[in-house]
């Protein structure tokens, strides 16, 4: 460990110092007020962290839900994916609970460090007195031969002075050493996180909500925009860029924020040979390695978004990382691995494995594929494509199962902004009262998967079915409109009902 003393020269232990730098850069208290959601949740008690020494730490009392009560909220907005909310749940509560047992760790190491400052500043000013009353002695009544004989007496009496000084601080910088060691050894890492699983079963929306609940900056960033640096397209680096225009400009709040990369499998190696040995997978494993740092944790120089010109430094060190995908035949990739683990000749037991799926029913095929993906590690994502530097830097898998009929039928019907209550909503703009038949919804859950896009096909088979009738119901009598089966399947139209047969309750 490198030492700085001698004469003049302030002892410091480095450790120390990079510790002290850390404190001063991470651990401003978080931002309190704002739009917060957590108050609509039924918390018994704040949770905090007990400060390792009452008498020095002085700990900020923070609104941290627990992450049986971050389930319970994300339970309002999205049906099913009891698992996924789960471990999303806990990796989130233990990212910021990190984060603040870290920051009171570095408040212990900034103690450290000023008391240490403050005992040297003794020291030396005794030492700077015993000097001045040595000099004050030797200029009386003294002749020249004198003076410099008591000169180089007083020379020999400072040297003496300093290394009595440097002695005591060796001392001194050992047990700071020790200190810092401790401090260094007892900080915790974070755990970024990968959320596979197939499109439109609620990755990115749970990220949304999640970072509201905590009322933390969130940057949302598609990572098939990102290219290599140097090559069009967008730097690796603009993500935390996105973040700290989304923290209105806090550095501070940025560097505690959730950036999600979405569509992370479209940045996966390419496995055409050409490009793996002719030409630069800029798109690809470029962005992978140019991500590698900023994931880990590094000091990023990005654009202020309200100072034109103005650089800023930002630390990743404490930013959560969630990485999304579909990762497309990756239950395949599982598949060949667990076959391979049991047998050895996973090649021949796989030939006839799309012949065999494509004579299932789609709710048979969708059930064995949520069954793979959930057995699904880094290795098989590095089979996939990744790079496995990166892969490395995302502890925490999370696997989402896709959505049956009945889980549709309930997205349309709980959810507190579901796409039934927004359509009833703008009928009732229009003092139009929408309805729909249990076997309409049975029907339009049905086609959703067929279509095999989640729950994003709810929307686009909504709009279908209730165009005409948003084309022909605003300005008339109509006081009703009612969506059956047969306005699905497209045998018939939806039924209207005027205010007079509305009030006569035919329907």
């Amino acid at each position: 460990m490198t030492l700085i003393t001698g004469p003049g020269k302030m002892a410091r232990s480095l450790p120390l110092r990079s510790l002290y730098r850390y404190h001063r850069n991470q651990s401003s208290p978080p931002r309190r007020g704002g739009r917060n959601q957590l108050t609509k949740l039924p918390v018994a008690k704040t949770s905090e962290l007990v400060p390792l020494q009452a008498s020095q730490v002085h700990p900020v009392p923070i609104r941290l839900p627990y992450p049986r009560e971050i389930a319970e909220y994300l339970d309002r907005f999205v049906i099913g994916q009891r698992s996924a909310k789960k471990t999303l749940s806990v990796g989130v509560y233990q990212h910021y609970k990190r984060l603040m047992y870290n920051q009171e760790l570095a408040h212990q190491a900034e103690l450290v460090l000023l008391n240490s400052v403050k005992i040297e500043q003794n020291e030396r000013r005794r030492a700077t007195r015993e000097i001045s009353k040595g000099k004050r002695k030797s200029s009386l009544n003294q002749t020249h031969y004198e003076d410099f004989i008591a000169q180089e007496i007083l020379r020999q009496h400072e040297a003496k002075m300093n290394e009595g000084i440097g002695s005591k601080f060796n001392a001194k910088i050992a047990q700071e050493d020790a200190v810092a060691l401790d401090i260094t050894s007892a900080l915790l890492e974070k755990s970024n996180i990968v959320l596979v699983g197939p499109s439109g079963v609620g990755k990115t929306y749970l990220t949304q909500k999640l970072a509201a609940i905590l009322d933390v900056p969130i940057a949302l960033c598609d990572c098939t925009t990102l290219t290599q640096a140097g090559y069009v397209g967008e730097d690796a680096e603009t993500v935390i860029q996105k973040l700290l225009q989304n923290a209105d400009g806090d550095v501070e709040r940025a560097q505690q924020g959730i950036v999600f990369l979405d569509e992370f499998d479209k940045i996966a190696t390419s496995s055409d040979p050409i490009h793996s040995t002719g030409f630069r997978d800029v798109g690809g494993r470029g962005v992978q390695q140019a991500l590698l740092k900023i994931v880990e944790g590094t000091v990023c120089k990005v654009k202020h978004p309200y100072s034109q010109g103005t650089k800023v430094d930002v630390d990743t060190s404490n930013i959560l990382f969630v990485a999304s995908g579909a990762f497309n035949n990756l239950d395949r990739v599982v598949g060949r691995r667990l076959n391979q683990r049991s047998v050895g000749f996973a090649a021949a037991l796989n030939t006839n494995h799309d012949e065999d799926l494509k004579a299932l029913d789609e709710l048979t095929v969708s059930r064995k594929r949520d069954e793979l993906l959930a057995q699904a590690d880094q290795s098989d994502l590095i089979t996939f494509g990744m790079v496995p530097e990166l892969v490395g830097r995302f502890p925490v898998l999370v696997s989402f199962h896709s959505l049956n009929e009945d889980m549709l039928v309930k997205v349309m019907r709980e959810p507190q902004n579901s796409v039934l209550n927004q359509a009833e909503k703008l009928f009732g703009l229009d003092g139009i009262k929408l309805e729909f038949t249990d076997k309409a919804l049975k029907s339009i859950a049905k086609e959703a998967v067929q279509r095999k896009t989640g729950a994003r096909a709810l929307r686009s088979i909504i709009e279908r079915i209730l165009l005409d009738a948003k084309f022909d119901c605003p300005g008339s009598d109509t006081a009703a409109v009612v969506i059956c089966e047969k306005a699905v399947d497209g045998t018939g139209t939806y039924d209207a009902f005027t205010k007079n047969t509305k009030g006569e309750g035919t329907l």
